[in-house]
């Protein structure tokens, strides 16, 4: 059984991952449906849940496009 916050966190890694595999490198848009994770996302500095840390590799795999955002 797993909670929305980390069913939703999953999604993200993984549309991360399959922009990746794709070798997708232009401009991407993730979207997100989960207030929660979007404000820590933009919090990283002052969250250390483990989800945080898991969207933190997430926002560092944005690294990986040209340019990346999350709606």
């Amino acid at each position: 059984m797993m909670s929305v916050e980390e069913a939703e966190c999953f999604a993200f890694e993984a549309s991360i991952k399959l922009a990746c595999q794709l070798k997708i490198k232009g401009h991407v848009l993730f979207e997100m449906d989960h207030v929660g994770l979007v404000n820590k996302l933009m919090n990283l500095a002052t969250d250390i849940t483990i989800i945080s840390a898991r969207i933190k590799e997430c926002k560092d795999a944005f690294n990986n496009f040209n340019s990346a955002d999350l709606i």
